[in-house]
């Protein structure tokens, strides 16, 4: 423990379990000192980012740490509030906890004495219409599933992979196809008919599916999967080895699939669709994603490591 740090915890009461939330604040109240920690509430959208921004105000001449108690999308609006200004760490209390699925070895998430003891290590970030994106941006078919999982959230025993799973099969059954112009870095533009696109930083999201298996938070590279127009059928036969993130394995896969690492993206659609930041749905019809290296400082526990 630092004695010259301030440890500032944003947290998600709506996150987790009330269990869970409990014996969190119980650690922080037992591990650290009085006066040497904050806590602040998040009540409703936008505040992990309003709480964010002013605790940095608040403490500019101090050496803080903001810890997010809640989950991929609190931790969005925190890291959008701090916006690589000083280190962050993360309590997956969420449903899905896509993120931390690119730490290797997080036994001691939910240790506080292991996590303020922590490093501080490089993180990368997607801008992405203004967005800081840790994990990943989904557009098409992806997305709707995100904007639907947040709808089946709200039904009792339907949370995380479950929710996800729900809406993966209601989406199965509408719209399939969606008209995108894409183009990845400086190449020319390609337009076509797309079931979907991922923008990656991370690899997994949707609570399990390794939908970009070879991203890596530190490796300075955006990878993008693009999936062209394909049948019911040709989806079903590959929906466990997306989830697996052993698709490019498959034989024939690149009929369909076009997987690569890039450093900025341009996709533009006749109107607006739906997107995903890190589980957050918008709808836009222009989508500009560029990769920031080091775009932020990431506090990781005792003995983890980044993917």
């Amino acid at each position: 423990m630092n004695p010259d740090m301030k440890y500032i915890f944003i947290i998600n009461p709506a996150a987790g379990t009330r269990t869970l939330q409990a014996e969190l604040l119980n650690q922080i109240r037992t591990t650290l000192p009085s006066g040497s920690y904050e806590l602040h509430f998040t009540s409703c959208e936008g505040d992990g980012t309003r709480i964010a921004a002013e605790c940095i105000e608040q403490h500019h001449n101090e050496n803080i740490v903001l810890f997010v108690c809640g989950g991929d999308g609190t931790f969005f609006e925190v890291i959008n509030g701090a916006a690589g200004r000083v280190p962050v760490g993360v309590f997956p209390c969420g449903s899905g906890n896509d993120f931390i699925k690119n730490i290797v070895s997080p036994q001691n998430l939910l240790d506080v004495s292991a996590q303020i003891n922590g490093q501080a290590v490089p993180l990368d970030l997607i801008r992405c219409n203004g967005n800081y994106v840790s994990n990943v941006c989904n557009i098409g078919f992806d997305a709707d599933i995100a904007y639907n999982m947040n709808r089946f959230r709200k039904i009792p025993f339907l949370s995380g992979k479950k929710a996800y799973i729900a809406a993966v099969v209601y989406c199965f059954f509408h719209r399939m196809r969606y008209p995108l112009t894409i183009e990845i870095d400086d190449s020319q533009p390609v337009t076509g008919e797309f079931l979907f696109a991922v923008i990656a930083n991370g690899q997994t999201y949707g609570g399990s599916f390794r939908g970009a298996p070879e991203a890596s938070v530190h490796d300075g590279l955006i990878d993008i999967c693009l999936c062209r127009r394909l049948s019911r059928l040709t989806l079903l036969r590959y929906v466990s080895a997306f989830q697996k993130g052993t698709y490019l394995k498959k034989k024939g896969i690149d009929r369909w699939v076009d997987y690569r690492k890039c450093k900025k993206v341009r996709i533009t659609m006749p109107k607006p669709i739906v997107i995903g930041y890190d589980g957050n749905v918008t709808h836009t019809n222009l989508v500009e994603a560029e990769i920031l290296p080091a775009g932020m400082q990431l506090i990781i526990p005792q003995g983890a490591s980044l993917k």
